[in-house]
């Protein structure tokens, strides 16, 4: 789980989901991903979305060569909300990502695109809204555990906001959340080391640039080359 802290501001959003994103390679060491911007009370605006998650794919091209294929989706409201930053409020917003990408047939009809089977379906991703609690944002995320390899299955989700209370830049712990999770999708286990898959990246990432750990870099090509 992963824990920071931003005061509330508050604002609206009707349902709808819209494709934006539909990009095709055939690389072998690609994963798609189906990516969910889930709007609500201070969720990333367009841009600084766009850098996010263009910022994540560029991180895991570069450290370790993998081409993440995004297919991103806009949700205009918050449909899993998280007032809570224990873990079973997390883990309720998990099953109500999950339910949604299961209950709205996103899952089975991504794969029939993908050579005629939802077996075929990629992983999926939520960046959600800060989670409220006592009247403050909190970052959060959960995804996979355990080092599985489950590209075609696997779900997770994270918070992302732009600015704290002061005005400080919360980019980049958006970013650094967002990698972590699917990481973990990508079989990605957590690690000792000051890296990404640490169990707290968010707290070493106020004062230091993170990068991979060797061995989470080793994981993601091995997952990333599975069929």
């Amino acid at each position: 789980m992963l824990r920071f802290v931003l005061y509330v501001v508050i604002w609206c959003a009707f349902v709808n989901i819209t494709v934006l994103v539909t990009p095709c390679v055939t690389n072998a060491q690609s994963a798609r991903v189906n990516v969910f911007r889930v709007l609500g009370d201070g969720a990333l605006t367009d841009g600084h979305f766009r850098i996010t998650l263009e910022s994540i794919v560029s991180l895991y091209k570069i450290e370790s060569g993998v081409t993440l294929v995004p297919r991103v989706r806009v949700v205009k409201r918050n449909i899993c909300p998280v007032y809570g930053i224990d873990f079973m409020s997390v883990y309720g917003a998990w099953f109500c990502v999950r339910d949604y990408y299961h209950g709205k047939g996103l899952w089975e009809r991504s794969g029939k695109k993908f050579r005629g089977s939802f077996k075929r379906a990629p992983m999926a991703h939520f960046f959600l809204p800060p989670a409220i609690y006592l009247d403050k944002y909190w970052m959060t995320g959960l995804g996979g555990m355990g080092g599985r390899c489950v590209k075609r299955t696997g779900i997770s989700l994270s918070n992302a906001y732009a600015v704290n209370q002061d005005g400080d830049t919360r980019m980049y712990q958006s970013m650094i959340a967002g990698a972590h999770e699917i990481g973990h999708s990508l079989s990605a286990a957590h690690v000792d080391s000051i890296t990404i898959m640490n169990p707290d990246p968010l707290r070493l990432s106020l004062t230091q640039e993170l990068h991979f750990d060797p061995t989470s870099v080793a994981q993601i090509r091995a997952c990333a080359s599975t069929p």
